[in-house]
């Protein structure tokens, strides 16, 4: 007999023996009890109930046993009857030759060892867990009936299922991302499973200066996955961590390092002047205590005090810089401005650090409209119109004039310009704010460059700068002729006078001759020093002027003194003065006529060079038409 063989008879006998000995019970129980009397009917029921109570005796369980890893599940053949129990064990194999019975009862307990189970009712299965994988059971079912009886007990052996490998739980996964600005973080996290209930997020700054390498900076608990942290410190980094508790028990922690984005530093330090000019000035300061960033450089705004719209701006990554280009003696507000540049190139900048200053006086621009007004033999009149930019209080002008026909009007414009600034060979005249000056003694009829410029004196008062200087070339009037000598006003005729004069001086080109009666004047300008004046009235006095005068390089009349003489015109005239006059005309007609003769008689006369008469003939007898040829001799050359 084999060994299966044996397990099996012995587990038999075993669940037979327990069977039995409540079924001995039950049966002494029988024989000693008296049933009481009864009805006809409730001998029919009784008849019914004994009937359902020992149906069940001798009778075997038919089932079938499915088996998995950890349960076996027994399903019955056969309906259950009323007040029916079946008792379902499943013994192990190695342990069923020890057990001495299968303990059921009537209710849903059940008992280990062995592992039985007890049902009632219309249920046709029976699981039976916590069972070993891969091992052999023995399955035993037994009906337990009304009062005490039992059926037989039918078992058969089944082997659990081995156990199934499951893949290892993935753990849980957790993703934190950080969006960060100049003073804020944006923490958002994902995990790989649905969300636990709670989060923890804890904010770290990295330190250097103490014992630990981190220090805590805030804590936050939250359900959702994101959290933001504000009043961070610009440009400096920091740790965020996010953990929980997951599903299965185990905390689950990630974290990442981050840095914010720079932020405006602190103002620049200890600004302060380190040179001034009358257009510059130069200016140093020190960096921001707080860089909050990698300090991109500053921005220097510059302006008037009391013109803030107008503002110019400079950029230097220097911690010192020169201003320049600016107006004299003005107040300037000067700003200096540190800046970090953000990741999108947007400039963050520092509260500004301000000094106003002022500029020193400097040099006015050049004067304006600089014109001759007047001049004379030796003196000339200049004026013009103030700067347009005074750069000071505009003390007044300065005049310099030299003689530049003294070099033979052969020195350069760089020559005299250097006469007037050496002040060698010049004459200066120093004027107040008059805007006018005249300028002498100088020769006559002679050239002079006369250069005018503006100044404003410095803070001692005694030093003054000049602007650039406006010139001016005029020339001086010739000098005036002098009177005129033996003025000479005599009758030539009823309605005629003659003029006579000298001439005062040599240079005298002309004389401006003029008679005037009754305050009615004409005039006639004459070269020379006679001249007969006609249609006067008789019997009137007539005022006659000479003047004598002379050119100057513009071709203008310098005139000299006036001469007058008085004569009155009458009907009685000179005898001798109008014989004279007679005999001088004759004269003169005569004159004028041999003068006439002679220049005919030397056109007509034959020469070797230009037309000559060379033949006269008449083309017909009785025509009064003459024709005259001509012969040409070349003229040699």
């Amino acid at each position: 007999m084999t060994a299966g063989a044996t397990r099996k008879k012995i587990c038999f006998v075993a669940v037979v023996l327990c069977c039995a000995v409540p079924a001995a019970a039950a049966s002494a129980n029988s024989t000693v009890e008296k049933p009481p009397s009864s009805t006809p009917d409730d001998v029919a029921a009784n008849v019914t109930d004994s009937a359902n109570a020992t149906w069940c005796v001798g009778h075997e369980p038919s089932f079938t046993v499915n088996s998995s890893s950890s349960a076996v599940k027994v399903i019955l053949d056969e309906p259950q009857g009323v007040d029916q129990w079946t008792c379902v064990c499943a013994i192990n194999a190695l342990l069923a030759p020890r057990m001495k019975e299968i303990a059921c009862s009537r209710n849903d307990s059940v008992r280990t060892p062995p592992l039985c189970r007890s049902v009632s009712g219309s249920s046709s299965t029976i699981d039976i867990d916590s069972l070993t994988a891969e091992t052999n059971y023995t399955v035993c079912v037994r009906y337990l009936c009304a009062g005490e009886n039992a059926s037989a007990v039918a078992c058969k052996p089944t082997k659990t299922e081995p156990k199934q490998k499951t893949a290892p739980s993935r753990p849980l996964e957790m993703t934190v991302n950080v969006v960060a600005t100049g003073t804020a973080a944006n923490v958002t996290w994902s995990t790989s499973e649905a969300a636990p209930r709670w989060f923890t997020v804890s904010l770290w700054k990295p330190v250097t200066h103490s014992d630990h390498d981190q220090e805590p900076v805030k804590l936050v608990k939250t359900r959702e996955p994101r959290c933001e942290f504000r009043s961070l410190e610009p440009y400096t980094v920091y740790k965020v961590e996010v953990s929980t508790v997951a599903p299965y028990g185990r905390i689950v922690a990630n974290e990442t390092t981050f840095k914010t984005q720079p932020g405006a530093p602190t103002a620049p330090r200890n600004l302060r002047l380190t040179g001034i000019s009358s257009t510059a000035i130069s200016l140093e300061w020190s960096a921001p205590q707080e860089l909050r960033g990698p300090l991109f450089g500053y921005t220097v705004f510059y302006g008037p005090v009391r013109e803030h719209q107008k503002r110019s701006s400079l950029e230097t990554q220097n911690t010192s810089v020169t201003v320049t280009h600016l107006t004299p003696d003005t107040f300037f507000e000067v700003y200096v401005k540190a800046f970090n540049k953000l990741q999108d190139g947007t400039e963050v900048a520092s509260v500004p650090a301000r000094i106003e200053v002022k500029t020193s006086i400097g040099a006015p621009s050049k004067i304006q409209n600089l014109r001759v007004v007047s001049r004379s033999t030796s003196t000339v009149v200049v004026s013009w119109s103030a700067p347009l930019k005074s750069n000071g209080p505009l003390d007044g002008y300065v005049v310099h004039w030299c003689n530049h026909s003294s070099d033979g009007h052969n020195s350069s414009y760089d020559d005299w310009m250097a006469k007037l600034t050496n002040h060698s060979e010049c004459h200066t005249l120093k004027s107040a704010r008059e805007t006018r000056a005249t300028v002498g003694p100088l020769v006559p009829e002679s050239t002079y460059v006369v250069a005018v410029s503006a100044y404003n004196l410095q803070a001692d008062r005694h030093r003054w700068i000049e602007s650039s200087p406006e010139t001016i070339t005029v020339e001086t009037l010739p000098e005036a002729p002098p009177a005129l000598r033996a003025l000479d006003v005599r009758m030539v005729s009823a309605d005629s006078v003659e003029t006579n004069w000298e001439s005062p001086a040599p240079g005298v080109v002309g004389y401006v001759v003029a008679w005037c009666q009754n305050q009615r004047c004409s005039e006639k300008t004459v070269t020379a020093t006679r001249l007969i004046i006609h249609n006067l009235h008789a019997d009137s006095d007539y005022n006659v002027s000479v003047v004598p005068f002379r050119m100057d390089s513009q071709n203008n009349k310098v005139l000299g003194p006036l001469t007058t003489k008085l004569v009155t015109v009458t009907d009685s005239i000179d005898a001798v003065m109008a014989d004279s006059y007679l005999i001088g005309t004759i004269v003169c007609s005569v004159i004028i006529t041999a003068l006439g003769l002679a220049v005919f008689v030397v056109c007509r006369r034959k020469k070797g060079t230009g037309p000559q008469l060379y033949k006269r003939m008449s083309s017909l007898d009785n025509d009064d038409d003459d024709i005259v040829f001509m012969k040409t001799v070349p003229r040699r050359t």
